[in-house]
């Protein structure tokens, strides 16, 4: 398949990367906290590479997806839909 899930058997959380089949690389981390009443996080993976970044489609913002991992917080009930950029 074309996704590869990232939440760690996380109590509350859904994470998947989806691949991009041409590049073989992720494109889109899509993130969802299932708990209604209480926030969670999520340590991501280190990436495959430097320089990397998420950018958040709902919000515009941007993430620098660190080498020795990244922490992704999520409010009740939220989502995140971050576009994978590589330099």
């Amino acid at each position: 398949g074309n996704v590869i899930f990232v939440d760690k058997n996380h109590v509350a959380i859904i994470a998947g990367l989806r691949i991009d089949p041409e590049s073989g690389r992720p494109r889109f981390l899509i993130i969802a906290n299932f708990d209604t009443s209480s926030p969670q996080s999520l340590e991501l993976p280190p990436p495959h590479a430097s320089g990397v970044k998420l950018s958040d489609q709902l919000s515009s913002t941007r993430i620098e997806w660190d080498l020795k991992g990244t922490l992704i917080e999520l409010p009740p009930g939220g989502v995140g839909v971050y576009r994978i950029e590589y330099s």
